[in-house]
Formats: C-alpha cells, structure tokens, sequence
C-alpha cells in the first residue's frame, strides 16, 4: 500500500475533476500517513469502531480510508483537530453529501475525545 502513495501522485496529481484542477499533495506526508495507517490499522478501526454508532450503516471502502487517514493523523497529534477535521470533511466533500459529510466529522471528533 505504501507504494500507492507514488502511483497516486504520478497518475493523479495536477488531474482535472469537474472542471478544477486537483493539488498536488505533499509527497512525503501522504507516504507517512499511508504507512503509519498501514502500520496501525487494527488501533485505527477499533478507535473508529469505538467511535461509531451501532445504527449507522456500513461504510465503504472511500469512508474508511477517509476515516483511517484522519484517525492516524489525529493519533500522532501534529495538526490542530479543528483544522484536521476540516481538511478531512472538505476530501468527504468532494465524494459524498453533506449526510456522510457530517458522520466523517462526527468520527473524528469522538475518536479525537476517545484517544485524548
């Protein structure tokens, strides 16, 4: 997985999508937080296990991902929570309706309050 960080740059970076060009994404955070997901992902879906309710439905493959990467990030506690929730809702954005918009940002926050 850690070597998908390079594909993704090289296949997608500069990309138009609905008419905006996407941004380059720093090349060496993206392979830290792949690898730090890929090194803690049990830790990482029991905090966002922990953080879910039992009656939301089942996420997909994107969620997840979305939801990993911010729970790592959140996890090595080098970014401001606001301003990661925020960077983590705005990639929702692009994917998802504001509903789902909303249950990222939710997960966060409690799994934010969960591994403080």
């Amino acid at each position: 997985m850690a070597a998908y960080g390079g594909t993704f740059l090289s296949k997608h970076a500069g990309m138009e999508i609905e008419g905006e060009t996407m941004e380059t994404p720093d090349k060496k955070l993206l392979s830290a937080i792949i690898a730090g997901v890929e090194e803690r992902k049990d830790d990482l879906l029991t905090f966002i296990a922990g953080a879910r309710d039992s009656d939301q439905s089942t996420m997909d493959y994107l969620m997840t991902a979305i939801l990993l990467a911010g729970a790592y990030e959140i996890f090595i506690g080098k970014t401001d929570i606001g301003i990661l929730i925020n960077d983590y809702c705005n990639v929702g954005h692009a994917f998802y309706e504001q509903s789902e918009v909303s249950l990222i940002h939710a997960i966060l926050d409690a799994v934010h309050k969960n591994i403080t």
